[in-house]
């Protein structure tokens, strides 16, 4: 099983692929079009159970236990838009470098955040070898800006022409993710992807660099 979504500028890309057995036919495939995820998310969490079997009922998904039961609806096909993109293509891209982002790294960026709290960007570069992350607005005067090492290594080539992201997607990532992220950046297209796995599931994002 596996979804794919984007927000609503196009700039976050999420795939996930979920390794978990379903009565669902594997073979035609079934598309759940989820309109608000934030929804459906909150409803399962009124749901105080480890396992829960969700039931699949024409145009909705379905869940009824002794204790609560609801249907959520789901779009018709055509309504959603999905992300024009190829996730093979975008795995395949020529990342010239790596890092590895570990969990104490994202918690300092986000300590960071409450200083620089005027900055909306992250530009990530190579300094003696390491990582740094830096919280600023390099087109803007006179704001608050930090910066931290977040890697003491990196693969491939050195970042010399930093690298510009929105924070506020770095931010979602980092919030969802509580294992380690390998990071992966093809420095002349400033194409980013960031890959997190755990038992249950694989997941990337892939994220535009913006205007430095």
């Amino acid at each position: 099983m596996s979804s794919l979504v984007c927000t609503p500028d196009g700039t976050l890309i999420l795939y996930t692929k979920f390794d978990h057995e379903t009565e669902l036919d594997s073979d035609s495939g079934v598309t759940l079009n989820i309109a608000d995820l934030n929804k459906i998310v909150k409803i399962l969490s009124y749901i105080d159970k480890e396992d829960i079997e969700l039931n699949i009922e024409n145009n909705s998904i379905a869940y009824r236990d002794n204790d609560i039961q609801f249907n959520y609806f789901l779009l018709e096909d055509g309504v959603i838009n999905a992300p024009a993109v190829v996730i093979d293509k975008l795995k395949k891209v020529d990342y010239q470098s790596s890092f590895t982002l570990s969990r104490g790294a994202m918690n300092n960026i986000s300590r960071l955040a409450m200083y620089a709290s005027d900055s909306e960007k992250v530009y990530l570069y190579t300094n003696d070898g390491s990582v740094v992350s830096e919280l600023n607005d390099r087109k803007r005067h006179n704001i608050n800006n930090a910066s931290v090492k977040v890697s003491d290594t990196f693969k491939g080539s050195e970042i010399e022409k930093p690298i510009p992201i929105k924070y506020e997607n770095f931010r979602v990532i980092s919030a969802s993710q509580r294992n380690d992220i390998n990071i992966f950046i093809n420095t002349e297209l400033s194409v980013l992807m960031f890959q997190a796995s755990d038992e249950q599931s694989s997941t990337a994002y892939f994220m535009s660099g913006l205007v430095a």
